[in-house]
């Protein structure tokens, strides 16, 4: 006698049993299924509804948050620069200890706004203005040129660079102060 046998429980099988795997066997239990699947379909389009509805209302409280806080961030930066430009006017950076504020300067552009023009005035100028083999405005050699000479290019725009604020708080340990 074994000890299981002593407790009155069945002896184990040498070889474990196989159990079938549940199947469709006809048309009921095939029609059951769908019905399932109809439920469990539904159930996903109602989750994704749900979710979807969720991110949008946190989207529009970030927004305005960020509205909200962006008009702060206008008002410190526009003081920040007025006193940078007032009080240290020779300076393209200031370093504080809780950030710097930087002015730099956008560079240059060019506008063609009559390309005929140009053409005609790069034809008679010593200048290379224009690209070959397919005749196209070299914008940076127009820049160059006039720079160095001064001189006015018919059908062309000299957009002088403005110099722009930028504010950049310091991160770290203490800087949230």
């Amino acid at each position: 006698m074994s000890a299981l046998e002593d407790f009155g429980a069945p002896e184990v099988p040498e070889e474990p049993v196989a159990r079938e795997a549940w199947r469709v066997d006809g048309p009921n239990t095939a029609d059951w299924c769908l019905r399932k699947l109809a439920v469990l379909r539904a159930e996903e389009v109602r989750d994704a509804e749900l979710a979807e509805a969720e991110v949008k209302r946190i989207r529009t409280w970030q927004y305005e948050q960020v509205q909200r806080r962006g008009r702060s961030v206008s008002f410190f930066e526009g003081r920040l620069e007025q006193w940078m430009r007032l009080a240290r006017p020779d300076e393209r950076t200031v370093s504080l200890p809780h950030g710097s504020l930087h002015l730099r300067k956008a560079p240059d552009r060019v506008d063609i706004v009559d390309l005929d023009a140009l053409r005609l005035f790069s034809a008679e100028s010593p200048a290379e203005l224009m690209r070959w083999p397919e005749p196209e405005a070299d914008k940076r050699a127009i820049a160059a040129h006039i720079k160095e000479t001064g001189e006015k290019v018919p059908g062309v725009v000299l957009v002088v660079g403005e110099d722009h604020f930028k504010a950049v708080p310091a991160t770290g340990p203490g800087a949230d102060e």
